[in-house]
């Protein structure tokens, strides 16, 4: 999990911060996995702010991910708030 807003969390907030792309683009994904995902490796669940799923399906894709849909299975699965 990446979060942008930490001081927002009623909790507190120990983990990433910053926004997907950031994360995905530092390597810190690759790191902590030991790998970088891959279509080939990983199905992606985004859930939240519609920018940030838009903007991960637009880099995603660009790597060759595959959003999932009804009778064509991808590696790409999501939820859009606000929408």
């Amino acid at each position: 999990p990446i979060i942008s807003e930490p001081d927002k969390e009623p909790m507190g907030w120990r983990g990433q911060v910053g926004f997907v792309k950031d994360g995905w683009d530092s390597g810190i994904i690759t790191k902590r996995w030991g790998q970088h995902p891959t279509a080939e490796n990983t199905h992606v669940f985004l859930c939240g702010n519609p920018l940030m799923v838009d903007s991960a399906l637009e880099f995603l894709t660009a790597e060759g991910w595959v959003e999932d849909r009804k009778g064509d299975p991808g590696t790409i699965h999501y939820e859009s708030y606000w929408k």
